[in-house]
């Protein structure tokens, strides 16, 4: 034959592949012998994709935006951090032939140092790609990797990371050819191989992968769906079969290496592990924060200066991140008892990151799991409530006795805004000497403010906006966690954005450009991205709303927003499931009840939203909400405030927390409606009182919140005999204590009246509701009640018990003063 026949080829190709044969592992790797890794706390866990690059983004896509997701949210379950490998962009145009082959073959023997066994992808369709030529590749990567030889940067990955060892990790997806017939001419170039070497070569790549690989060589369809603005071919069907397909075995596979760890632990050690893997998780990118970090260290190991360490700074400028950081190294250093002053026992390290978890804003939670790691109480000698507990931690704070302890906390004015009364009240005046409290909080927000007004003394340092080398450091480290890089150009031009200053803005900005896809036009999206914090929140909020579910994701932002505590799954899927009352009715529309058109309230929340559209939603949010474990579990709400100004900025025409400026009052009174309408029919009635009264009390709704208020089972949950706060607080917003008498005597009348109540629970109910107007100072009406209930008493038991008595005496006082 002449030259050019395919017999050439056939050879050429053939060549390569004996070299290749020459290091394949003989014996297959049985289901036996697959690694199972023992294993405590958190593991990384990569998953390298391999494919060439122009006519694989529509799968690329898929995998980014929807299955990589939701296996990573499947991971965290399991205590497991999931990266995925994706090198569809960040080789820089300058890049050496050597430094482009070390960079791909070099992340995947990072797989192994991880994972043992790569956890691999391929995509392959009808383009073999780059084939180095044997004077492109040097001699010092030949030595490393005899078989490289001849072979394209793709099959160089396959056989690096699955053929040659058998790899019972590694998927192969190919993609039948039957859709070329359906793209247009112009475009069928980028699916089809110039080289006349690629048809030999795939067809023998494609004939050994299901020889030696067997089952996990699997072929999908797909079908053209048009072009998008920027001459991308987009595909249908690949959310499907293919989606599904690499979503299983990934998740099989990981399973089997990583099975999940049954041991049950209590409440505390969970909390405390949950806090622990955000920790680890944010302290990875502190860069340029060597002079705060050096002032928390000197605090910590220096002569003890009896006062807590304040990190002061607005959104976004990386508290969090430093207080991680500070977390993990003094935890690294107290269990080598390296932080002195410990004695023999060593330094404790407790830390707490406010917001970032479920649950986690409850300063009595916190509190309490504070005084059990410190082993300050018992379970039978744990405080009961709120205050009870904060005067416990101020002791033991105070106390010389207490283990020597380190105490980190972050976010301290994001505890929950009832109980910011007391969100300082547990730290002492005056800390013990082998006490360090460390604590971040915005500048100026009620917890500052209170720290100012008391007597003592705090050591205040302030955040200061990024310089550039640590802007250029953190961008580098964030892309280089998925293998990217910006080239010099297009990092001058992420940095010349002011906001580029800005921790928050950076990381934002970095997760954009990591899901962008188009490599020849990274520098376009730069100089898209909004030069603003909140600006560029709403471009992303934006996207997706485009790109996941539109209204439906505007209704998820809209109830999370107006939601006082954040909601449940759960919760939210029924609200979402009423998707012919979705948004709110147009001004120019005619509004037909009270959720845009005639349907009674039970009807509206009566099926929850298809999980398939959920997950779309939730995928697209998940990086911007707090994680809350298992479905149902903890509360889905905005992991930073910063989201939450972006919302209202872009679906409230609010950028301020005002909501009854003009051009907001009616979009937020109709998402408050809808949430106390669902809070009505809601038979739980702590998360009830949690949701319900706040929404009744924005809509005005007073006739709603009275009848809520005159309960029983609503003021069994609030009464307090020490003070009422919140029955009190909502008697006020529901009209005040005369309301709160005129409803208070009608439930003891309808009580008193029912031929079946219990003369002793009317006695009760009757001194309860005595004490709280005593509490309110309606103390007339209380001396009635408690007259009423002592008679009852008296007369059932004989005698007038001892503390109405007391309570009596007190009131009249009060009541002559």
């Amino acid at each position: 034959m002449g030259c050019g026949s395919s017999h050439d080829y056939h050879y050429t190709v053939m060549q390569s592949w004996d070299e290749v044969s020459k290091s394949v592992t003989v014996k297959k790797r049985s289901v036996k012998e697959n690694p199972v890794i023992k294993r405590s706390g958190w593991k990384t866990v990569r998953i390298f994709v391999s494919s060439t690059f122009r006519d694989f983004y529509a799968e690329r896509e898929i995998l980014i935006k929807q299955v990589f997701p939701d296996l990573k949210a499947w991971c965290e379950k399991r205590r497991l951090h999931l990266v995925e490998c994706d090198l569809r962009w960040g080789v820089p145009k300058d890049t050496t032939t050597e430094e482009t082959l070390r960079i791909c073959l070099g992340e995947i023997d990072r797989c192994y140092a991880d994972n043992i066994m790569p956890f691999f992808l391929n995509l392959t369709g009808e383009r073999c790609g780059w084939i180095p030529t044997n004077f492109e590749v040097p001699r010092a990567l030949v030595s490393e990797y005899k078989w490289i030889r001849g072979l394209s940067v793709t099959e160089m990955e396959i056989m690096h990371g699955a053929y040659r060892i058998d790899n019972p990790n590694s998927l192969f997806m190919i993609r039948k050819s039957a859709f070329i017939q359906s793209v247009p001419e112009d475009y069928r170039k980028d699916f089809l191989d110039p080289n006349p070497l690629a048809e030999q070569k795939l067809k023998i790549l494609k004939d050994m992968l299901k020889q030696r690989l067997g089952t996990r060589v699997k072929w999908y369809n797909c079908q053209y769906d048009g072009v998008t603005d920027d001459g991308i071919v987009r595909f249908k069907g690949l959310d499907g079969t293919f989606a599904n397909t690499v979503f299983n075995f990934f998740k099989t596979r990981i399973n089997e290496q990583y099975p999940l760890d049954d041991t049950k632990l209590d409440s505390y050690q969970q909390s405390k592990e949950a806090h622990e893997s955000f920790m680890k998780s944010r302290a990875q990118m502190v860069l340029g924060r060597d002079d705060i970090l050096q002032k928390i260290e000197d605090y910590v190991v220096g002569v003890a200066e009896h006062k807590p360490f304040i990190l002061l700074g607005g959104p976004g400028v990386g508290k969090s991140s430093i207080m991680a950081m500070t977390a993990e190294v003094a935890c690294v250093r107290a269990v080598k008892k390296d932080i002195p002053g410990g004695g023999d026992a060593g330094w404790y390290v407790f830390y707490h990151f406010v917001g970032a978890l479920p649950g986690s804003t409850d300063l009595e939670k916190c509190l309490k799991r504070l005084l059990r790691e410190i082993d300050a109480v018992t379970e039978n000698t744990m405080p009961t409530d709120l205050e009870s507990t904060c005067q416990m931690a101020a002791s033991a704070l105070s106390n010389a006795k207490t283990r020597p302890t380190i105490v980190i906390i972050d976010a301290v004015n994001q505890f929950d805004e009832e109980q910011q009364a007391r969100v300082v009240s547990w730290i002492p005046k005056k800390l013990s000497p082998q006490i360090r409290v460390i604590l971040s909080m915005i500048n100026n927000s009620a917890p500052h403010k209170m720290l100012q007004a008391r007597d003592a003394d705090t050591k205040e340092v302030p955040v200061t906006p990024l310089d550039m080398d640590s802007r250029m450091e953190i961008v580098s480290a964030m892309l280089g966690r998925y293998n990217k890089r910006l080239d010099k150009e297009q990092m001058n031009n992420l940095l010349a954005k002011e906001s580029s200053q800005n921790p928050l803005w950076l990381a934002v900005a970095c997760e954009e450009l990591r899901v962008y896809g188009v490599f020849d036009k990274i520098n376009d999206k730069i100089n898209t991205l909004a030069d603003g914090l909140l600006d560029l929140l709403a471009q992303v909020l934006k996207r997706f709303e485009e790109e996941n579910g539109g209204q439906l994701l505007v209704a998820t932002l809209c109830v999370l927003e107006c939601s006082a505590t954040g909601l449940l799954e759960t919760e939210l899927l029924y609200i979402l499931g009423d998707e012919d009352n979705l948004m709110p009715p147009d001004h120019n529309e005619e509004e037909k009840g009270a959720s845009g058109k005639e349907s009674d309230v039970v009807n509206q929340f009566k099926q929850p939203l298809a999980p398939f559209k959920w997950a779309t939603v939730y995928r697209a949010l998940k990086p911007f909400l707090r994680p809350f474990g298992d479905s149902g579990e903890g509360r889905l709400d905005f992991y930073h405030r910063s989201l939450s100004k972006a919302v209202r900025h872009m679906y409230f025409l609010n950028d301020d927390d005002n909501e009854d400026d003009d051009d907001s009052r009616d979009v937020y009174y109709w998402w408050h409606k809808k949430l106390a309408d669902f809070f009505e029919l809601n038979k739980n009635i702590d998360r009830k009182l949690e949701e319900y009264p706040h929404h009744l009390i924005k809509i005005k709704d007073t006739e709603r919140l009275k009848v809520f208020l005159t309960n029983w089972k609503t003021f069994d949950k609030l009464y307090d005999e020490e003070f009422s706060s919140k029955l009190l607080f909502f008697w006020r917003m529901a009209g005040g204590y005369e309301e709160m008498v005129k409803g208070s005597k009608a439930c003891l009348e309808e009580l008193e009246n029912d031929p079946s109540a219990n003369r002793a629970l009317l006695a009760l109910r009757t001194a309860s509701i005595a004490r709280v107007l005593t509490q309110a100072g309606q103390y007339q009406v209380a001396l009635d009640l408690l007259k009423k209930a002592m008679d009852i008493e008296e007369n059932e038991l004989g005698a007038r018990p001892e503390r109405m008595v007391e309570l009596y005496d007190v009131c009249s006082k009060n009541y002559t003063d």
